[in-house]
């Protein structure tokens, strides 16, 4: 990560300045395609260089949002859906777990 970035300015990574690091992250995400655990892995990346290694302050002023991944909800069966799940299985017991409808507890060991 820290070489890519390296190569991209033809600098030493502890000598890319605030505004090249946002550049380079937008290139990585937008132009690139990279994915969000790239850009948080390179941030921390450069980060633990600044800071441990070289000893250089971390710029507070960065202000960097460290990109999330999305959250998908999941897909909810319907109770036709359930139902014929129920229909298909033949153990008996799983039968009866998908019948509960989840409303059970399983017993401490």
């Amino acid at each position: 990560m820290l070489v890519q970035l390296s190569k991209y300015y033809g600098l030493s990574p502890e000598k890319v300045t605030t505004l090249q690091l946002k550049e380079y992250l937008y290139h990585c995400k937008e132009k690139r395609g990279l994915s969000v655990s790239f850009i948080n892995q390179t941030i921390s990346a450069l980060k633990i260089l600044r800071q441990d290694v070289v000893g250089l302050e971390w710029d507070k002023e960065l202000r960097i949002k460290r990109p999330r991944l999305p959250h998908h909800l999941p897909d909810i069966l319907s109770k036709r859906e359930v139902n014929k799940l129920i229909e298909v299985t033949a153990n008996p017991k799983h039968k009866a777990v998908m019948a509960a409808g989840g409303d059970f507890q399983c017993a401490a060991t």
